[in-house]
């Protein structure tokens, strides 16, 4: 029976067994077998442990891994974002590049204008009649509205004249010898009330008159549309036709908005003079 067992080698097992010499070598081998089945156990379980925490590290890593797929994705999508907001910084500080530049421009262009203005000053002739001021309109006017207030109410700073036939086209004419400085036009000849083209006042031009004392700030405002008959530079002689009179601008009929100041510091020369 021994031999056919170790012949056979059905188990390795009962091989081991059935080539004890005795009983008392049977039970020695027997006893080794449960000593070897217990090591074996113990192995298997502590394989079963590292296979259970390598599962673990394994979900770990996989999880870790996804975390910073996320991560990077985020970094990425953020590092776009900048991207763009820095393109956007360089597509604005070229626009503000080009700004400057006309900027630039311009600002030379009206100290030259400034330069041109200064010796044309001394082209303007002496008043022929020291002392006064003309009117914007040679006849056929009535006031629409009085200096510092409408008739309905409010603030009114200007005089309001307008045509007796109720038309535009009338010339508006340089009160005193001076200057036109500017002009801003644009509208067309009608607006409405409560129009902001260009502040309200439409089309409108603005002069430096001497009447031999002092210097005024001449403003005409709702002017024809191209109404400038006289040029920004030109100088200009009392009575002379330099715009015509329309209706543009926060109008509600035709008529011109004629403004005259003074400088701070003509108006603080006559305050002095008087308070003596």
């Amino acid at each position: 029976m021994r031999a056919s067992h170790a012949t056979m080698r059905i188990n390795g097992y009962i091989d081991f067994i059935a080539n004890a010499k005795d009983f008392s070598d049977i039970f020695r081998r027997v006893e080794a077998v449960k000593v070897i089945r217990k090591s074996n156990e113990n192995t298997i379980n502590e394989y079963r442990e590292l296979v259970t925490q390598l599962n673990n590290d394994k979900t770990e890593i996989e999880q870790t891994a996804a975390s910073l797929k996320t991560t990077q994705d985020t970094y990425n999508k953020e590092l776009s974002d900048a991207i763009n907001v820095q393109d956007n910084i360089n597509a604005i500080m070229s626009v503000l590049q080009q700004e400057k530049a006309h900027l630039m421009i311009e600002e030379e262009m009206a100290i030259q204008k400034v330069a041109i203005a200064e010796s044309n000053f001394s082209a303007i002739a002496p008043p022929s009649n020291p002392g006064s001021l003309g009117y914007p309109l040679a006849s056929n006017y009535w006031v629409s509205a009085g200096t510092w207030s409408y008739p309905w109410g409010g603030t009114h700073l200007g005089v309001d004249l307008a045509p007796t036939n109720g038309t535009v086209g009338m010339p508006l004419l340089a009160p005193q010898n001076g200057m036109v400085v500017a002009y801003q036009g644009g509208c067309p000849t009608w607006g409405g009330y409560g129009s902001g083209r260009n502040g309200g006042y439409g089309n409108y031009m603005n002069l430096i008159v001497t009447d031999g004392t002092t210097v005024y700030g001449i403003l005409y405002a709702h002017l024809h549309q191209n109404g400038a008959v006289a040029s920004v530079g030109d100088v200009v002689t009392m009575g002379q036709t330099v715009a015509i009179l329309g209706s543009s601008g926060s109008s509600t009929g035709p008529h011109v908005h004629a403004k005259s100041t003074i400088s701070v510091q003509e108006r603080f020369s006559r305050v002095s003079t008087m308070e003596r």
